[in-house]
């Protein structure tokens, strides 16, 4: 039986072009915060959609209480966005993760390695990917709350980008690679 060859250049390309890259980069999702914070995320902030209407000159207004606000996620790793992916998504990468069923290293041309083998690798670096976003601040702490300490990344109220990564099949990358194993190549 001959094992099908597959190109980790290939795969990572598809990963580019072929709805995953868009997926992360397209990625929204729904928050609650204060006002204070939608204002500041929104006017001086990368923006948000805020889901609830809310007047600021009420009297009612407290600037303390919550509402929702969506974030678009591009508009806060749109500068690097592709230095960004292929740093954490690329060939060199994805060889040196994959391993074999009893383990070992896999080395291009010679070792076969199953599907699920490869897209836990994918999957691998994806989360790593995601996981460098989801520390990219939508609103430093220190904007607002100056009291509690000048630096972002240790204030306890910054506000940080969340993200979640693709569940990524080979086959939905190409409607060819739907073999249960893989002999890889450069």
């Amino acid at each position: 039986m001959n094992t099908t060859e597959l190109s980790v250049k290939e795969i990572v390309q598809a990963l580019w072009e072929n709805g995953t890259a868009d997926s992360i980069y397209n990625f929204c999702y729904e928050t609650e915060v204060t006002h204070a914070e939608a204002d500041y995320i929104e006017n001086d902030g990368f923006g948000c959609e805020r889901l609830e209407e809310v007047d600021s000159e009420a009297e009612s207004y407290n600037p303390k209480e919550t509402e929702k606000i969506k974030i678009d996620v591009e508009n806060y790793i749109d500068n690097n966005f592709e230095g960004d992916f292929f740093d954490k998504v690329n060939a060199e990468t994805l060889i040196k993760e994959v391993t074999d069923d009893s383990g070992n290293e896999v080395e291009l041309g010679s070792n076969i390695v199953t599907k699920l083998d490869i897209e836990s690798t994918i999957q691998r670096m994806l989360d790593d990917l995601c996981s460098l976003f989801g520390g990219f601040t939508v609103m430093g702490g220190e904007k607002l709350y100056p009291e509690l300490g000048d630096n972002p990344w240790e204030h306890p109220k910054t506000i940080y980008l969340e993200i979640s990564s693709p569940d990524v099949k080979l086959e939905d990358l190409n409607s060819d690679w739907i073999d249960d194993e893989y002999c890889l190549v450069e």
